[in-house]
C-alpha cells in the first residue's frame, strides 16, 4: 500500500514528518511484536477520547500530527477482551490472499458477551435481515430504495482496473471513522458499549484496511485514509473528509474508485437496535447496502447516474457470491462527497448491532466483489 501524508497547515515541513513518522511507527512495533502486556497503551490523549476503550490504541488512529498512516505499517491487530489478550496477524498469508484465521478467535470472544436476560434499565439487540420493502425500484435484481425524487435511467457498468498497475486505482476513507461495533451484547445502554471508538483496530477504519488489503493483494494500488474525520466533530465531518478526498485525486489522477467505508445505525420505534446479519460460506455476515447522492440545489452530483451505473455492476457481483448479504441501494438527494469523482460511493458495512467479525466477514465479501467486477 502506498503509504502519504496529509498536509495540516499548522505543521511543520514534510521532513519533519517523515522524521516524526518514522520514530513513532518505530516506537510502537518495538513496544507491540509479538505480545501485548499492557492493555492501557495508548497513543490518544484523555482530551481526544471520545469514549472509554479497553483495547490497546494503534497509531494513526487520531492524525495529531497532521499525518495519515497506513494500518499496514503495524505489525498486528489488537483485540484485548476483558483480561484476556491475544495478538492476531493481519499479514498475508503464504497463498498471497487475505487471512481470516482470527475470524474464528474473534467471533468467539464476541459469543461470551452474549446474555440471554437484558437487564433493567438495557434495551435489546435483535438480529434480523433487512429486506426490500413495497415499491422500491428495481434493475435487474438490485432493488434501489429511491429518496432522490430522480427519474433512474440507467445500466450496470462496471469499472474496469489495471492489475499490478503502480499507481493507486482505489481510495479508500472514512468520513465518520469511530463507527464501531457491538461487542457481542444482546443488549445495549449508556454502561453497556458506545457505538464510537477512536482504535482503528475495532472501529470502521479496520474495515476499510480489510477491503484494501484484499484489492492489494489481487494487484491493485490503494490509498488508504486513515484519518477519522469525525473525531473532532461530527456537524463537519464532510467538509474535512472532502478537502482530504480533493487533494488525493488532484495527486493521483490515476484513482478511480473512491469509497467512503461506513457503519449504519438501525434503532426501531421501540429502541431496539437491529443486527442485520446472514449466514454465508465464508460464515456470518453483516448486512451491506451502497449509499449514493444525486445531488441537490447549491449541492449538485452531475454524474451521479454514473456512480449509480458503477453500484449496480458491483451489486450484481455481490450477489453473486451471496444473494442475501445484500440491502437495497439507497438513493438520496445529497451528494455525500460524490460530486469529486465518478466511481464513488458510499458503502454501510453493518450496523451499531453488528460485531467486528459479522462486517469484516461482509468487507470480505465487498471486496471479492469488487475485484470480480473490475477483472474480467
Amino acid at each position: 500500500m502506498r503509504q502519504f501524508r496529509y498536509k495540516n497547515s499548522d505543521c511543520g515541513h514534510v521532513e519533519r514528518y517523515a522524521v516524526v513518522s518514522a520514530i513513532f511507527l518505530l516506537a510502537f512495533a518495538v513496544l507491540t511484536v509479538g505480545t501485548a502486556t499492557d492493555p492501557t497503551l495508548s497513543f490518544i490523549s484523555s482530551e481526544q477520547l471520545l469514549c472509554s476503550v479497553d483495547t490497546v490504541s494503534s497509531s494513526g488512529a487520531l492524525s495529531s500530527f497532521g499525518k495519515v498512516f497506513s494500518p499496514y505499517s503495524l505489525p498486528s491487530v489488537f483485540f484485548v477482551r476483558g483480561n484476556k489478550e491475544d495478538v492476531v496477524s493481519s499479514d498475508k498469508s503464504p497463498s498471497g490472499f487475505y487471512d481470516d484465521s482470527h475470524l474464528e478467535y474473534l467471533e468467539k470472544e464476541e459469543a461470551a458477551f452474549a446474555m440471554a436476560e437484558i437487564p433493567d434499565g438495557a434495551l435489546p439487540v435483535v438480529k434480523t435481515v433487512l429486506n426490500p420493502a413495497q415499491g422500491f425500484e428495481k434493475i435487474g435484481e438490485i432493488y434501489i430504495n429511491n429518496e432522490s425524487g430522480k427519474d433512474i435511467e440507467c445500466v450496470p457498468v462496471p469499472i474496469k482496473l489495471v492489475k499490478e498497475l503502480k499507481e493507486p486505482q482505489v481510495l479508500i476513507y472514512h468520513t465518520h471513522g469511530t463507527e464501531a461495533y457491538n461487542p457481542g451484547y444482546s443488549f445495549y445502554g449508556n454502561d453497556v458499549y458506545s457505538p464510537n471508538s477512536t482504535d482503528i483496530s475495532e472501529n470502521v477504519v479496520r474495515i476499510g484496511s480489510v477491503i484494501a488489503q484484499v484489492l492489494e493483494n489481487n494487484g491493485v494500488e490503494v490509498i488508504h485514509i486513515t484519518e477519522m474525520f469525525d473525531a473532532s466533530g461530527y456537524s463537519d465531518a464532510y467538509d474535512r473528509s472532502c478537502s482530504a478526498v480533493e487533494k488525493i485525486l488532484e495527486e493521483n489522477p490515476s484513482i478511480s474508485i473512491v469509497l467512503d467505508i461506513h457503519r449504519d445505525t438501525v434503532i426501531d420505534s421501540e429502541g431496539t437496535k437491529l443486527r442485520p446479519v446472514v449466514q454465508t460460506e465464508k460464515g456470518a455476515a453483516a448486512q451491506l447496502m451502497i449509499l449514493l447522492g444525486s445531488g441537490k440545489k447549491g449541492a449538485q452530483v452531475p454524474l451521479w447516474n454514473e456512480n449509480l451505473s458503477f453500484a449496480l455492476a458491483l451489486c450484481s457481483e455481490i450477489n453473486e457470491i451471496d444473494g442475501d448479504i445484500l440491502r437495497p441501494i439507497m438513493l438520496r438527494a445529497t451528494r455525500y462527497n460524490q460530486h469529486l469523482s465518478t466511481g464513488a460511493i458510499l458503502v454501510e458495512v453493518g450496523t451499531c448491532g453488528n460485531t467486528l467479525s459479522e462486517a469484516e466477514r461482509a468487507a470480505l465479501i465487498f471486496a471479492d466483489a469488487l475485484i470480480s467486477s473490475c477483472f474480467d
